[in-house]
């Protein structure tokens, strides 16, 4: 019997759907009341919550048009290097810029560090009197409202770039501020590689023609002194001209240049002692010439290609971010909800606590 009796009592004190309907039907006036409080707050919430925009922009990997003039200068370049087995090594040819090439450089440069502070200083604390903590306070405050979502590897190679302000036009400008200064600095960076490039070309070609020009000079003294031996020695023996017949040496250089005959070999001096350049004479000089004629033609500046293409620039929103009205009366409703329910099971739970009082 006392078993039963504290079965009924436990089945009692469980809390079933009867109990909490009856609860909530009697109580219908503070229900009303809790979830018009909540209403309220949080139509005041959306109400007194200053709006924020987001500007929001698209940016996709360049076509290979796009990297036609980059490329154009790389092939150029590369060209140059073949030609001298010498610079066929890696450290003077340069790997042809591909989609994906120029839309990681792009992508390190927008998610790199001073890109952003060049952000930062420019569009929120430039020309403001702050003391550097407050300065990076304001840059702290300002990264949270930049938002870069990238793609992953199976989508398509799409970047987007979220700006949030509490102007809608603030926001668009700069948003645009920020894609810009990762575009013109990838495209310095580029430029800078292919101008160090033609230097590094231009540099090693001048150092070649300097020194063949410089060999050419020695071996034209030389021979001067080559030629001066031999003409005393055919003055010597006053071989005024080569012997016309009976003579079996074919060849009149080295040792035999004597042979030659002093007329001959006095001609051959006036010639090289006025000779005013050696160019004529070094072989591979008109190629280097050539090659640096294109060379200082090169103008890396006046590319115009792009490393990507902005899909989708960024426009001034016309509907706020925060607050979102919707999701603030999902809150509202579920909060509404929930202190009602708390409500109740508190009203039942008091209700049994002083029944069982009672009791006693």
């Amino acid at each position: 019997m006392i078993e039963t009796h504290k079965r009924q009592k436990a089945d009692e004190n469980q809390l079933n759907i009867f109990d909490f309907l009856l609860t909530a039907k009697r109580n219908k006036k503070p229900l009303f009341i809790i979830n018009i409080c909540v209403g309220l707050l949080t139509v005041l919430y959306i109400t007194l919550t200053e709006p924020s925009f987001r500007a929001k922009a698209v940016v996709t990997p360049p076509t290979p048009s796009d990297l036609i003039e980059f490329n154009a200068i790389i092939r150029v370049l590369n060209q140059i290097a073949i030609e001298d087995e010498k610079r066929e090594s890696p450290e003077y040819m340069l790997r042809e810029l591909s989609t994906d090439d120029a839309f990681n450089l792009f992508k390190r440069h927008l998610s790199s560090e001073k890109n952003l502070d060049t952000f930062l200083e420019s569009e929120y604390t430039k020309n403001k009197n702050i003391t550097k903590t407050e300065k990076e306070k304001i840059k702290t405050q300002a990264k949270e409202k930049i938002l870069i979502l990238n793609p992953k590897e199976q989508e398509l190679k799409n970047i987007e770039i979220n700006l949030e302000n509490k102007n809608p036009e603030e926001a668009e400008n700069r948003a645009s501020t920020f894609i810009n200064l990762a575009i013109q600095s990838s495209h310095e960076e580029t430029i800078q590689t292919l101008k160090s490039a033609i230097e590094l070309h231009l540099k090693i070609n001048e150092l070649k023609i300097e020194t063949l020009r410089e060999s050419a000079e020695k071996n034209r003294i030389s021979e001067i002194e080559r030629i001066k031996n031999a003409y005393q020695q055919a003055k010597k023996i006053d071989l005024e001209s080569p012997a016309m017949g009976g003579n079996l040496i074919t060849s009149y250089s080295g040792e035999n240049m004597y042979l030659r005959g002093y007329k001959a070999l006095e001609a051959e001096l006036v010639i090289l002692k006025n000779r005013k350049s050696n160019d004529p004479y070094i072989k591979s000089l008109p190629t280097l010439l050539s090659q640096n004629k294109t060379l200082n033609k090169l103008d890396a500046t006046l590319i115009r290609g792009r490393l990507v293409n902005i899909d989708s620039s960024p426009t001034a929103p016309t509907t706020p971010y925060k607050p979102n009205i919707l999701i603030c009366i999902i809150i509202g409703v579920g909060i509404g909800i929930l202190l009602s329910i708390l409500f109740i099971i508190t009203t039942i739970s008091y209700k049994r606590y002083k029944d069982l009082n009672k009791e006693i």
